[in-house]
Order: C-alpha cells, then structure tokens, then sequence
C-alpha cells in the first residue's frame, strides 16, 4: 500500500526575519481578508527586536551594526492591527504597502542609511498615523542613532501616547532625556521601562537617572544588582566606586555642617579627597 505524498509546506520570508514555515496551504483572498479584519494575520516582527508577546519567530540583534550602542529594544508590529477601510485601499494593498516600505527600511538600516529608513518608517506612519505604535519605536531609534535627540523626544511620546506600555519607547525616551540633561523628566519612563520588564539597560539608565536626582540609595541597589549579574562589570565597579565617594561626600557635609569646629570631620572630609586624588 503506497502512501500519498504529503503536501508541499508552504514557507514565505517574514519582513526582518528568516523563513517561516506555514502548516496550511495558501489563503484564498476571501480568507486573507477575513483573517486581517479579524486580527489573526501573522505578526510582522520589526528589526532588531525580541518580541515581548508570542510571534512566529524571534530575532535578537544589536540595534547599531557597527555595535556602537548595546540595548536591545522591544519592537513588534502588532497584530492587532486592521488594514482595511472603508472606501479605502484593499486590505492587500494595505499590506504590500507597509511590508514594501518596512522592508526598504530594514535595508537602510542595514546600509547605515539613516535618513533613507527614517524616510520609509515616516512613510507608513503618513498612511497609518494611528495604527501601528510600534513604528515609532522604530522611528525614534533611527532619529537617536542620528544623535537627534530633540526629534527622538517627540517621536517616543507620540508612540508612548497610541500605546504607553510600549518597553522600547519608554526606555529610549528616557535614555534620549537623560541626554539632554532633563534627568527628572527621564525617571518615570526608565521607572516604566524597569517595572515592564527589568533588564541591563533598565538597570543602567535607571541608575544614572537616580545619581542624576539624588537617589544616591536606589542607584546604590541598581548597580549592586547590575555587579550580581557581572552586567559590564568594569563600568559597573568604576560606577560604584563613584557612588560611595558621592555617600561619603554628603555624609561628612551632614557632618561637618552640623559641627563646623568637630576634628574628626574635617580629618574625614581631608581623607575622602585625598583617596580622590585632591
């Protein structure tokens, strides 16, 4: 008795990963339509991004090729997503449109074309101003690896505002704000970023916000918990090591302050600057 040959799997390659195999066969464009207006259309994962929800595929990469920068942010084209409107394009359309751009985008990125991808990102985001929040991750990273940060501010709010659970956004709306020296400005969208998810950079960023306030004490835990995880120990020592001079500064200012003609701090004061180097 002969066996009959199975049906070919059908595979197709998923804008910003590798080839994902499909367990059915092609969709008519009945059911196509109807799997969009239903949100089941599969996820469309965007560059560099680990996923924080299920997706077909996971892809985890450095952000910059050329590893000029570490984290790794979260970007996802959400399915919930639908294209259709009335009196609108077709919902087919809709999709070679943004998987088109998405994919000029990607190629850009990867050129180091900064200006082209920003071009392509802003393109979807002209027809789907609403609809995909995640693009503005996207868009805002593209803008700070340009070191434009002012621009990036705008572009991480305006996703933050469609969708504020957004890790990405918040955490590089912070890392954006932190450049620019508006440090309590920078501290509840790292908070956001931390509590979402806690990873290095939430540690990191975090950290040099509450140096940056004044929470000498909340940075002190961050970064021991960065040193328990050996995260960039070197930096992370050489971080520490400036915070207890910065303890011991304010201690013995308390100090000092409330006993100007006490001995013993000002031998303490004179020990901390000397181990600085003064």
């Amino acid at each position: 008795m002969h066996r009959l040959p199975r049906p070919p799997r059908r595979c197709r390659v998923v804008p910003g990963g590798s080839r994902h195999s499909l367990p059915h066969l092609p969709l008519s464009r009945t059911q196509q339509r109807r799997h969009l207006s239903e949100g089941l259309f599969e996820l469309l994962a965007l560059p560099h991004a680990e996923s924080a929800c299920p997706a077909p595929h996971r892809v985890r990469r450095p952000l910059d090729p050329g590893k000029t920068m570490k984290p790794c942010i979260l970007l996802f084209l959400a399915s919930q997503v639908c294209l259709g409107q009335a009196g609108a394009a077709s919902p087919d359309s809709d999709l070679r449109f943004i998987e088109h751009r998405f994919a000029a985008a990607r190629q850009a990125e990867n050129l180091r074309d900064y200006p082209k991808a920003e071009a392509e990102y802003r393109a979807i985001l002209a027809k789907f101003p609403d609809r995909i929040p995640e693009l503005y991750q996207n868009l805002g990273v593209v803008l700070y690896l340009q070191k434009r940060n002012e621009d990036a501010i705008g572009v991480f709010r305006e996703g933050i505002r469609r969708k504020s659970r957004m890790q990405g956004a918040q955490l590089f709306l912070g890392i954006c704000l932190l450049a620019v020296e508006q440090y309590k400005e920078a501290l509840p969208h790292l908070q956001t970023a931390h509590a979402i998810g806690a990873t290095p950079e939430t540690r990191k960023y975090l950290a040099i916000a509450h140096i940056q306030t004044g929470n000498l004490e909340g940075a002190r835990k961050l970064l021991l918990a960065r040193l328990r995880a050996r995260e960039d120990e070197q930096a992370t020592l050489y971080q520490l090591g400036d915070l207890y001079l910065r303890m011991a500064n304010l201690e013995v200012h308390k100090l000092t302050d409330r006993a100007a003609d006490l001995r013993f701090g000002h031998l303490l004061a004179g020990r901390i600057f000397e181990m600085q180097d003064f």
